[in-house]
């Protein structure tokens, strides 16, 4: 009895699939046109009332990102190649595309830059240069990683001096101001004032 029962009961479907839309009939010959190529011509529309010329990215990038510096050079190139005339930008071009596949420029650049590569390498020094700049930054480097509120010096005879200074300024704030005292210096010298001298 209840298998008739169910097989008399109509089945509701639950979900129904959109009607398809209706393609756009042409005035003229009374055919309808593509949907696709309907939305392009709006979308042409659109592009064409802002304005607006499409942004080609460039290889680096993943998309459009308004501001910063990229954007900045795309809004100069683009006010200077709109006030150029064109047979500027023709030339322009032209000479672009001989250097960029013309095979004479090619080797003509390539042996520029070898030239300037050995001139930089050989004859300017600028190994030696390097060397003296890496290490002044490794010194750097290690000096401002390592703080130090007491240190030593070679005197002029020969005999170490303990350079403690900041060390002693530290207690003297500590012994002679308010336990509550705030105390106005350079960023640096806060840890040490915090640290060794007990005040903010």
């Amino acid at each position: 009895k209840l298998a008739e029962a169910l097989r008399a009961k109509a089945v509701i479907p639950l979900y129904s699939a959109p009607p398809a839309p209706k393609e756009p009939k042409d005035k003229k010959d009374g055919k309808a046109k593509p949907a696709e190529a309907s939305g392009n011509k709006a979308k042409k529309g659109k592009q064409n009332k802002s304005g607006k010329s499409k942004i080609e990215l460039q290889e680096w990038e993943a998309e459009e990102r308004p501001g910063g510096m990229m954007m900045i050079k795309r809004e100069f190139k683009a006010s200077l190649m709109t006030a150029l005339p064109e047979d500027v930008k023709e030339t322009y071009h032209q000479t672009r595309v001989a250097f960029d596949h013309n095979r004479q420029y090619i080797m003509l650049r390539a042996a520029v830059s070898i030239l300037l590569i050995t001139y930089m390498y050989f004859l300017s020094g600028l190994p030696t240069k390097l060397m003296t700049f890496v290490k002044h930054c490794d010194r750097v480097a290690k000096s401002l990683s390592n703080p130090q509120v007491m240190y030593k010096v070679q005197g002029r005879d020969g005999q170490p001096i303990l350079v403690d200074d900041y060390y002693k300024g530290y207690q003297w704030i500590d012994k002679h101001t308010p336990k509550d005292s705030r105390v106005m210096a350079w960023w640096d010298y806060g840890y040490q004032i915090n640290g060794v001298g007990n005040r903010t």
